[in-house]
């Protein structure tokens, strides 16, 4: 397998395992904030690893939110071809 498919089955895992709770026993955390240069996401492991975070800032929170879902969306699509 290769190194972007492993990546890619692992990723969609941690997605699929996802919750938007603490660190308490819970997988996942999932951020959009509020950086210097606009709105951004990123997704957190237990240990505190940033797994995935967005490439561009957002003027509105709403595009950050939007980016992350489509972000989803195309992962799954591509693990489904791929995989």
């Amino acid at each position: 397998m290769s190194l972007f498919r492993r990546w890619l089955s692992r990723f969609t895992q941690w997605l699929m395992w996802f919750r938007n709770v603490d660190s308490k026993g819970k997988t996942m955390k999932l951020e959009i904030y509020e950086a210097a240069d606009g709105w951004r996401w990123r997704v957190t492991a237990r240990n505190g690893e940033i797994v995935a975070a967005s490439s561009e800032a957002f003027a509105r929170k709403y595009g950050a939110k939007r980016n992350l879902r489509t972000t989803i969306r195309a992962l799954f699509a591509l693990a489904d071809e791929q995989l």
